[in-house]
């Protein structure tokens, strides 16, 4: 209304001076404008962030960039109301302001408003930079961070100030020539700003008072374009020196350094330095920007937290210049003027000659706005209906419904009344050899059994119940409650055979209770499956603050997955393809586009999206294929977990609850929250709260209680109680009672141990005490890492709601290592609920370590301080300049076993530089062996910038740190992919090193890769490996992925390919060293290479296009010969020398080492440590 309100205020001044009001025909010049510091930044996003989608997911997504590079709170700062922050860091306060820039930036343009031209005063000439493509996003936030951080650093605070000064030139030059001061910026003809000392500004304030001359200090505490930023140019230049930026600018760039358009800009590190110190010249290119199409109209969109940045364009716009030249702002200021300043200037700008996009622009402001809810009319209040009182056929609803025939009521029903208390009761038979239904049950085949979906049940019961209950029938004021699924219902595949099969559905009224219970049940009376649907009024999101928390706390987890670099990421093609042996799915079913796995119970994010049916077929009131989607996402999360009992398949027996806020539509995406748990049983109980991707994470609906029954596989065999096949748990006690003691390395082992050293009746008095005193340090330790309360910590507080995720765990187990002396395994931690269960874990193995009279941790005391320490500059590397090779170092993270193996298998990190690629390797590979399974993170592992190191100087950073961890041999090494190449280069220079190396691992990676990806100046970049897939192959989701950790993966790739393999000592031919080589059975990787090749010859010469990732990603499935593996395995021979084994997996480059899919790998390791054991 207020933009309607707008267009026809602007349309009637056009009469006014035109008898037909008509836009004009010559496009004006858009000038975005940002603004430097100066206003207030804190709390300035909070309402419109509120009323606009676009500029909201902008906040977020750059918000969640910025944690990546390590300045965190900016979401925090720019949404919460707040007068303190401003002065308490200069970091937040300008990384924030830049973001804010950016999204209120990136708002404007989803509406179609494209500058023709930028500029930004002072801080904001980076978001001007980036805008005209010269810096990426991360550069330019990485930048701003690392500028502010320095300022913070090396200038110290309020010692020098600002002063803005109104008057011109002319008249304030004579007062200056005695002052100390410097010209800072030169904003517009009546406005200078100058910088000093605080003393020196006081006194020019005091003297301008006196000859009436207005002036105002800068609301910043540092004098910025002066003297003061001397001390941080070096290093500024040398972090500016870090970054790629492109020579010529995309759209015109004004300089508020030069005052002038920027042609080309040669040296960006340079213009960056002095930008610094230099004066803003803000009115120059203000003038600039209006001369550059002389005659044209020029409007100004300020884009700025505060209005400071539009008075100062305005004040550079002469009064001859007016009618060619108008400054909008990008946002409005007032209580509730956001959305009536951003209505006014589109109108402006639309009557100016400028289309806008007015679909994208409602579509984002519908928060802005409500729906009204007008009257009915007084005839629907009416009851024309005649009461039924006998038994007859009915051939409509029994009552008047929103909705047309639905095709779960195509068969004739009859209806019955109860005259005790008028209970109604309708019966229906439904032929499921008629479509609909038969397409939908054959396309979904469990074990070669085409079975009814439940899905088609669940559309059934809300249907028939919803019918009967009239103006209730609101699909957000009823709930489907305690579906029981007893026997399967299956159809003949050949209708010729089989033309009807009927179902029996019973729909009737509970005595005393608004609920309908509904019972399936098939032609010879088997009972299928039964629910009951009960109406329960309005589900208020809002309405009850459990509800309200739940929510919150599923996207909060959502968004921590998305966030954890160790979860499992799943396109939909890997979906599907590993659901294969056990479900077959037709394409319509296919609805599940990507799922993220948490690489610790049952627990994942998934993306859901149907497809519209075809025109004429008939419409279900809960679409079957949508709701088994939900319920896929809950059978994949708990079938594909870490946690799922080997062999076993997981099906769906009960569901408690399921009900809706809306219903849900076609071709649209919704995200699925999925989370669960196992019972005593082993059966697992799941539930899934649906969100609508699309509008917000608008709440969908919520499927709770959904009860998995395990099954086990038709080929496992029956439990064997000889030593080698005794299960991983078990294992674990028979070793534990072994002179060799090993330490449990799962909860219920750990656990069952604790119970038995606590049956000494003697010592549970010490115990108690040394166990609460342990507790009370493990809450400090982890009200410091996960930054929570101390006071709000207890013994049964989950370790999920305190954040302690995949990503957290490393460090808290650092922080236990070091301050308990106790080494907790990272799955055990990993495994943990609760913070009691994190206890009895840390209490447990430190009675092992006395019993065992060895120290806790005493091998580790070599590396702990300087892995600890090291790891943290790793954390704050992002807002510093890249470290030097002398200062990095690697950590080494224990997997599987404990540190009193006996011996110790070192898995080196792939391209990713994490450790979690190996966190799935199944548990009895430590048991069998008595080999603790360690995994080592990259030195440059959250790095935003890596020094330039050889690959032989970045392996013997690895090797010092397993010799600081083991300082003799023998050595086990291995790894996968690039990690692979790693082990072996690690091997050799510990064999240089006159070590013994006993083992050799090797997961599919390759001896050669080609030079020609790392050739200066063609070296492959981000974009070639996007191209590729690269990235949705190791993370699902590209903009899932930090920035660095990308980064890292094309710093690998290029460091591997510079770098050809030496020979495995003086002559491989007389090697001893005996190596494992594991290859995929299908797709041919060592084709990598060239598919990055290809794409960026593609990229050069314009003849990229877009296609099907899965037609691209071909190569990765197919089959891989024999003669292919051979060769591969040649190739290695002939640096390795002739000790080497080699075996083929199932699954390609990436399944094979996705915990679900891991059996066939763990075996292969299993055989490779005993052979390095010496058992052949």
């Amino acid at each position: 209304m207020d933009l309607a309100r707008q267009l026809r205020d602007s349309t009637k001044a056009s009469d006014h001076t035109s008898p037909q009001s008509s836009r004009p025909s010559q496009l004006p010049n858009v000038v975005f404008v940002f603004s430097g510091q100066g206003g207030k930044v804190a709390g300035a996003a909070q309402q419109l962030f509120s009323h606009n989608n676009i500029f909201r997911q902008a906040i977020c997504d750059y918000s969640q960039l910025c944690d990546s590079l390590g300045f965190s709170g900016v979401l925090d700062h720019l949404t919460v109301p707040t007068s303190e922050k401003a002065s308490l860091s200069a970091v937040l306060e300008q990384v924030a302001l830049l973001v804010f820039e950016l999204a209120l930036c990136e708002m404007w343009q989803a509406w179609d408003i494209q500058p023709s031209v930028v500029l930004g005063h002072s801080l904001g000439e980076y978001a001007a930079l980036h805008l005209a493509g010269i810096l990426s996003v991360s550069d330019t936030i990485w930048l701003v961070g690392t500028r502010a951080g320095l300022v913070q650093e090396f200038c110290k605070a309020d010692t020098k100030r600002m002063l803005a000064v109104f008057a011109d030139e002319e008249r304030l030059i004579p007062i200056l020539k005695d002052c100390p001061v410097e010209i800072s910026c030169k904003n517009s003809p009546s406005q200078t700003v100058v910088g000093g000392s605080f003393d020196d500004v006081l006194e020019l304030k005091s003297r301008l008072q006196k000859r009436n001359i207005k002036s105002a200090l800068v609301g910043t505490p540092y004098a910025f374009h002066t003297g003061q930023m001397d001390n941080i140019l070096e290093s500024l230049r040398c972090s500016a020196k870090q970054i790629l930026f492109k020579d010529h600018p995309e759209i015109n760039l004004m300089s508020t350094m030069t005052g002038s358009r920027v042609d080309s800009c040669p040296s960006c590190s340079e213009h960056l330095v002095r930008h610094t110190c230099q004066p803003v010249l803000f009115a120059k290119a203000i003038q600039s920007a209006i001369d550059l199409n002389p005659g044209r109209k020029t409007i100004f969109v300020t884009i700025s937290p505060t209005r400071i940045c539009k008075d100062m364009t305005a004040a550079n716009i002469s009064p001859t210049e007016g009618y060619l030249a108008e400054v909008l702002d990008a946002m409005g200021f007032s209580t509730h003027g956001c959305i009536d300043n951003i209505a006014f200037g589109l109108a402006k700008i639309y009557n100016a000659g400028i289309d806008i996009n007015w679909s994208a622009y409602h579509k984002s402001m519908q928060q802005a706005g409500r729906l009204l809810v007008l009257p009915s009319y007084a005839f629907d209040l009416k009851d024309f209906r005649i009461p039924l009182h006998q038994k007859r056929p009915i051939s409509s609803s029994p009552t008047s419904t929103s909705r047309s025939s639905s095709p779960t009521a195509i068969n004739t029903p009859t209806t019955d009344e109860d005259d005790e208390d008028h209970c109604l009761r309708v019966m229906r038979k439904t032929n499921l050899q008629e479509q609909p239904f038969r397409s939908l049950i054959l396309g979904h085949v469990i074990r070669n059994k085409a079975i009814c979906p439940a899905g088609v049940l669940i559309d059934m019961a809300f249907d028939a119940a919803t019918q009967l209950m009239g103006e209730l029938s609101r699909l957000d004021t009823v709930e489907l409650r305690s579906l029981c699924l007893k026997a399967a219902v299956t159809i003949h595949d050949d209708v010729r055979v089989n033309p009807v099969h009927i179902l029996h559905t019973s729909v009737k009224k509970v005595r005393g209770v608004p609920e309908y219970a509904v019972t399936f049940s098939g032609e010879r009376g088997v009972h299928h499956a039964s629910c009951f649907v009960r109406t329960t009024g309005n589900l208020n999101v809002l309405g009850a603050g459990t509800a309200a928390t739940s929510l919150l706390r599923a996207v909060s987890r959502m968004t921590r997955l998305g966030k954890n670099t160790d979860a499992n990421r799943l396109t939909r093609t890997m979906i599907y393809k590993m659901w294969a042996p056990v479900m077959h799915y037709a394409p319509e079913y296919h609805v599940l586009q990507d799922i993220v796995l948490s690489p610790v119970g049952y627990e994942a994010s998934a993306k859901l999206m149907t497809t519209a049916r075809e025109p004429g077929k008939q419409v279900f009131m809960l679409d079957p294929v949508w709701l088994d989607g939900a319920m896929q996402a809950a059978g994949f999360t708990v079938n594909m977990s870490v946690s799922a009992t080997p062999g076993a398949v997981y099906v769906l027996t009960e569901c408690a609850s399921i009900r809706f806020w809306e219903a849900p539509v076609d071709d649209n995406v919704y995200t699925c929250y999925v989370k669960g748990e196992s019972d005593s049983s082993g059966d697992v109980v799941i539930s899934v709260t649906v969100f609508d991707e699309e509008h917000d994470l608008r709440p969908v609906a919520t499927i709770t209680g959904m009860l998995f029954h395990s099954l086990k596989g038709k080929s496992e065999p029956k439990p064997d109680l000889s030593r080698n096949s005794i299960n991983a748990t078990e294992r674990t006690d028979w070793l534990s009672n072994s002179t060799q003691v090993t330490a449990p390395s799962t909860m219920a082992a750990l656990n069952r141990s604790l119970s038995h050293n606590g049956s000494n009746n003697s010592s549970k008095q010490t115990n108690s005490n040394n166990r609460n005193g342990q507790l009370r340090k493990l809450i400090s330790i982890l009200a410091k890492e996960t930054y929570a309360d101390p006071a709000e910590i207890e013994e049964e507080t989950s370790l999920a709601d305190l954040g302690v995720d995949s990503l957290v765990a490393p460090t808290v187990a650092d922080a236990i290592r070091t301050q308990l002396g106790v080494e907790v395994p990272l799955i055990s931690l990993l495994e943990a609920q609760t913070v009691n269960d994190l206890s009895a874990i840390c209490f447990n193995l430190m009675s092992t370590d006395v019993d065992g009279r060895t120290e806790p941790g005493s091998h580790l005391g070599a590396i702990v301080a300087g892995e600890s320490d090291t790891h943290g500059a790793h954390r704050d590397a992002a807002a510093t300049a890249s470290a030097s090779s002398t200062d990095l170092s690697s950590r080494i993270l224990l997997l599987r076993g404990s540190s009193r193996c006996t011996r110790s298998l070192f898995l080196l990190p792939d391209a990713s530089g994490s450790s979690s690629v190996y966190a799935g390797l199944p548990p009895h590979l430590s048991a069998q062996t008595n080999t603790g399974i360690y995994a080592l993170e990259s030195p440059f592992y959250g790095m935003s910038s890596f020094p330039r190191i050889s690959m032989e100087r970045y392996c013997s950073i690895l090797v010092e740190t397993i010799r600081r961890f083991q300082p003799s041999g023998p050595y086990l090494v291995g790894g996968w992919s690039i990690g692979g190449r790693l082990a072996y280069e690690c091997a050799r220079q510990l064999m240089q090193q006159r070590e013994t190396v006993a083992g050799l691992l090797l997961i599919e990676s390759y001896a050669e890769l080609t030079s020609e990806l790392s050739c200066s100046p063609n070296a492959i970049s981000l974009d070639h490996l996007e191209a590729t897939g690269f990235f949705e192959w190791s993370g699902g989701r590209t903009n899932a992925m930090p920035e660095w950790q990308r980064n890292h993966m094309l710093h690998l790739i290029l460091m591997n390919s510079a770098y050809s393999l030496p020979t495995l000592g003086m002559d491989a031919s007389n090697n001893s060293v005996p190596v494992q080589l594991v290859w995929s059975a299908y797709g041919n990787f060592d084709l990598f290479p060239t598919k990055v090749l290809q794409n960026r010859y593609k990229i050069e010469d314009g003849t990229m296009r877009r296609t099907n990732r899965s037609d691209q990603d071909i190569w990765l499935k197919e089959s891989r010969s024999v003669d292919v593996t051979s060769s591969l395995t040649e190739k290695w021979r002939l640096l390795t020398g002739p000790v080497l084994r080699q075996s083929t997996v199932e699954g390609d480059h990436f399944d094979i080492m996705i915990p679900s899919t891991r059996e066939d790998l763990g075996t292969v390791v299993l055989q490779a440590l005993k052979w390095f054991h010496g058992d052949p």
